[in-house]
């Protein structure tokens, strides 16, 4: 064999081995981007007044207390050991906190406490890495006593050792993986040995090589993210090859595609750019559609463009009225359970942006009157056959925007002073029935500035950044929480009387504030329909109140969405 020849296998047996490389890393990367179990903490509490714990969990030993990565107890009482159990979501964990929530200064203990995932940890394997408001700490034998201050008392523990989540792992996708990986590079491989065998030129193998690379780019970093907010969806998730029921997932080629669409690298900037082409191109010759999503009106206001929401500002599209009998079928099933759980039901239908604000739509002619609508009609057909309780305060809200902006300029949504008078006009109804009920009422405003809307992230090049300045009630911070984006929401006020729960959507977020004002217990649910288990969770929670709401463009899409997926439903 020449020198050449040996030179040329050398060569060949790196290649090999290359290959045999990257195809481990897609397998790594395919089991890091797998979901895992969460990990399981359980502990025995013993407080010395009905209250909750709160745990914190943090990643890696870098304390982000945020409430995104938190996880509160049910109700627990004073005086005896409780045992409570938390799923924490995370790979690894060496460092939580517990804080201990609205309960009395006094002596507390912490024993039985144990983390499980891909092994376990318990209290004597912690460290106390810093308190707050506890006095008379001792931590010895697996169980840590201390006494509770009244301000805001918690605990942080670190471990020296991190303890990973139990792997979920589906074999059968790594196989698949590995598989079409060596394939992939295998090829790659063969055909740089090809080009290098038959000697051929060099910007022959580097355009080669380059292209093979090139095309991997896209998948050499992975958006985690849950939702897009210049979509304003969420995005697709990571499928399984197989369902929970142990079958074979048929449609696994076409949900992965719509992942990998979702998640690749650079399609943030691809769209951004997109959009940017798409606004130019539409807002030529017809000033007012600046994209798809979009419309201009007068006086630099903006409106929402899809789910025929310009029909309906026509009052063109209506519930025909075998919609409306299935869907008031529905709605009167739910109130019939509640009336059985001694439950008040309420309905609350959040008016669209261009009902209140039509005259800033002067290019859009409209063709029936706001009463013969499609939510109109549909709340009059409410009221004639049924006794539920249904608001749509657009009249109100008609008669108080002299006021002050009750809506943004560049987002489809109202604004906190637009939420405070629709939460006056659902508190009006509720009141009726539970007049000892508190009800925030405004006695200061600030401003709010700089605020850039959905409809800017629709149409970033064509829509203008916000300068108005907007009415917004003073309200304290401990009811004025972000909730933006959270599927399941819960706020505990110690001064309120009745518990509520609420089925809502982005509409709601700023009314929420005053509703964690009035009730002692508000559990929000971004859906529009509860499945058997939340019926089960409104009665272990002991609900008064159970609030309906969503904005009025969505009518169609949120009756049909209950009618399929509602435990009352039936499609």
């Amino acid at each position: 064999m020449t020198d050449t020849r040996i030179k040329f296998e050398k060569k060949r047996s790196v290649f090999y081995l290359a290959v045999l490389l990257a195809s481990f890393f897609c397998v790594y990367l395919c089991v890091c981007l797998m979901p895992s179990d969460p990990i399981d903490l359980s502990m025995t509490v013993n407080l010395p007044a009905p209250g909750q714990v709160k745990v914190f969990y943090s990643k890696l030993g870098i304390g982000n207390w945020s409430e995104e990565n938190s996880s509160l107890s049910r109700k627990l009482p004073g005086g005896r050991d409780v045992v409570v159990k938390f799923k924490l979501p995370v790979r690894k964990l060496k460092m939580f906190r517990i804080d201990f929530e609205y309960t009395k200064p006094g002596a507390c203990t912490i024993s039985d406490l144990k983390l499980t995932g891909s092994g376990s940890l318990a209290l004597s394997d912690f460290k106390l890495a810093k308190v707050f408001d506890i006095s008379n700490l001792h931590l010895a034998s697996g169980k840590l006593t201390l006494k509770l201050g009244e301000t805001d008392p918690y605990v942080v523990l670190k471990s020296s050792r991190s303890l990973g989540a139990a792997g979920d792992h589906d074999y059968f996708l790594i196989g698949i993986v590995f598989a079409l990986s060596l394939m992939f590079f295998g090829t790659i491989g063969k055909c740089v040995l090809k080009l290098l065998e038959e000697k051929k030129e060099w910007a022959d193998l580097l355009l080669t090589t380059g292209f093979c690379l090139l095309i991997c780019i896209p998948a050499l970093r992975i958006d985690k993210s849950a939702v897009s907010l210049s979509e304003n969806r969420a995005l697709a998730p990571l499928p399984r090859i197989f369902t929970p029921e142990g079958r074979i997932n048929t449609d696994f080629g076409q949900q992965f595609e719509k992942y990998f669409n979702d998640r690749f690298l650079g399609r943030g900037k691809l769209l951004k750019y997109y959009q940017k082409l798409k606004s130019s191109i539409n807002g030529r010759g017809r000033r007012y559609a600046v994209s798809d999503a979009v419309v201009e009106g007068e006086d630099g206001w903006f409106f929402y463009r899809l789910e025929n929401s310009l029909r309906n500002f026509q009052n063109l599209d209506v519930l025909t009225e075998k919609e409306m009998k299935r869907s008031l079928a529905l709605l009167k099933r739910q109130q019939a359970w509640c009336r059985e759980k001694n439950i008040k039901f309420y309905y609350f239908i959040a008016p669209d942006k261009n009902k209140v604000y039509g005259e800033k739509m002067g290019f859009v002619p409209r063709i029936f009157p706001d009463s013969r609508s499609r939510a109109a009609r549909w709340v009059e057909y409410i009221r004639k056959n049924s006794d539920i309780k249904v608001i749509y305060p657009l009249e109100e809200l008609k008669k108080q925007k002299h006021k002050g902006l009750l809506y943004y300029k560049n987002d489809t949504h109202w604004n906190w002073y637009g939420g405070y008078l629709g939460y006056i006009e659902l508190m009006k109804e509720i009141k009726k029935d539970f007049p000892e009920l508190r009800q925030f009422k405004a006695q200061k405003f600030t401003e709010e500035k700089g605020r850039m809307g959905d409809l800017y992230f629709l149409a970033p090049y064509m829509v203008k950044r916000e300068k108005e300045a907007y009415k917004k009630p003073v309200i304290a911070p401990e009811f004025s929480m972000d909730v933006t984006q959270r599927r399941v929401y819960q706020h505990k006020n110690p001064y309120g009387k009745f518990n509520l729960c609420i089925l809502r959507d982005s509409f709601c977020n700023s009314m929420l504030a005053y509703l964690f004002y009035s009730f002692a217990e508000t559990t929000a649910f971004w859906t529009y329909s509860l499945t058997t288990q939340g019926l089960e969770y409104m009665i272990e929670v002991k609900t008064d109140v159970f609030i309906l709401e969503h904005v009025e463009r969505s009518l169609p899409a949120a009756l049909k969405f209950m009618r399929k997926n509602s435990a009352f439903g039936v499609e």
